[in-house]
């Protein structure tokens, strides 16, 4: 196994990480999800494939991610990362 100073600092974490899907739009959905976590990373967007959706983007960037963040715990560190193509 090739290691990198990346890979031995972050190698700990790496091995408890766990990834849960969920329905950010059914906010019931998110507590259990979320679990006993104390780190969130939540890397959602709109769909690219409805483009003509026009409401993906407020809908999924804007109110299921305010779900998100209104769900978590005081001690949840959230990290939003955004992808674009």
């Amino acid at each position: 196994m090739h290691y990198n100073r990346y890979s031995l600092v972050f190698s700990p974490a790496v091995e408890r990480l766990e990834t849960v899907e969920c329905d950010l739009e059914k906010p019931n959905q998110i507590g259990p999800a979320l679990g006993n976590a104390s780190v969130v990373l939540c890397c959602i967007g709109a769909s690219e494939k409805e483009v003509f959706d026009v409401t993906g983007p407020c809908r999924i960037d804007y109110r299921a991610t305010k779900n998100l963040v209104d769900a978590g715990k005081k001690d949840i560190a959230l990290c939003n990362a955004s992808v674009t193509a």
